[in-house]
């Protein structure tokens, strides 16, 4: 609530008060301010990273009698997004959204470090299961703890998450007898510099709304570590790696599916390796912001801005 009445206001008025030119939008409540940037003759991009209308009918924390009713307001918050002079939309599926004529799509891809130039042989980096991000049950985290419970978890693995517990609380709940890591939040270097140090990428999300239609920024970061990843097994997610043999698909509220497919890849280090360096191309052939970049800065080239060095 205070991020509604307190911080969303002063945000507003601060880009008022900034006199910039152009105003960069990232978060769906600030909409509420495009129609005073307009008649202020302010330049306004809005920048929407998921489909809001879809997203609220998963959240927990809004009662199940509250999410359709939440779900047309947010559609109203698309409208105001709308209004802005540009919309960049973070997945062809969040751009239908929004008017064609005035939406790009610029996916939120990594940056290519020069760390990962060369990239220690998987066979002999630690034997880690890696997950990097918030830390909740529908992220997957109770699935990939109950998998190193499984028979088919190798006995010689072990599985690290890196982020922010969602409750705080839910750590407590992890943690157990040396199976399950929980690193707790990192900076992005070294979230990255832990997934050059594992075997596997885990993103196993939950079939919601908003994460069947998501792409998750860190299997792309996976990618650029020439970590194979365990995958939930969406359609968008298949479709977007097609042509690209780097994965494992599974059940994502399966944790014996889970486990079996790590243990797939601790069994078979032909396969480990083949579907590392297929990731590693991957990431250098398309899943890489300089692919993208271009898009962002002819948008803000087509409103009369010039780009900056």
């Amino acid at each position: 609530m205070t991020r509604l009445l307190v911080n969303v206001p002063s945000a507003i008025v601060l880009a008022i008060r900034s006199g910039a030119p152009v105003v960069h939008l990232h978060d769906p409540e600030l909409v509420v301010g495009i129609p005073f940037l307009r008649l202020l003759q302010r330049r306004v991009i809005f920048d929407a990273h998921e489909d809001v209308p879809e997203q609220v009918l998963d959240k927990p924390y809004i009662p199940h009698f509250l999410r359709r009713a939440a779900s047309e307001l947010s559609k109203l918050l698309v409208r105001l997004g709308g209004m802005a002079d540009a919309v960049i939309a973070a997945t062809p599926i969040v751009a239908l959204r929004y008017p064609a004529h005035k939406t790009t799509v610029v996916c939120n891809f990594p940056i290519l470090r020069a760390a990962e130039l060369t990239l220690t042989p998987l066979t002999e980096r630690p034997r880690r299961a890696v997950y990097i991000g918030v830390v909740s049950e529908e992220r997957g985290s109770t699935v990939m703890q109950r998998a190193t419970h499984t028979p088919a978890f190798p006995d010689d693995w072990h599985v690290a998450l890196a982020g922010a517990c969602y409750p705080a609380a839910h750590g407590d709940d992890l943690r157990g007898d040396g199976r399950l890591t929980i690193h707790g939040l990192l900076d992005p270097e070294s979230a990255r510099d832990l997934l050059l140090a594992s075997r596997v990428g885990l993103v196993v999300l939950h079939p919601t709304r908003a994460y069947q239609q998501a792409l998750a920024t860190k299997m792309f970061e996976y990618l650029a570590a020439g970590l194979p990843i365990i995958a939930s097994d969406f359609p968008v997610w298949r479709d977007i790696l097609a042509g690209y043999d780097c994965a494992i698909f599974v059940d994502p509220e399966d944790p014996d599916a889970v486990a079996a497919a790590m243990a797939k890849y601790a069994s078979n280090p032909a396969l480990l390796e083949t579907h590392g360096s297929t990731a590693r191309r991957a990431a250098v052939e398309r899943f890489n912001w300089a692919r993208e970049e271009p898009q962002l800065l002819a948008v803000y080239q087509s409103l009369g801005l010039e780009s900056r060095d």
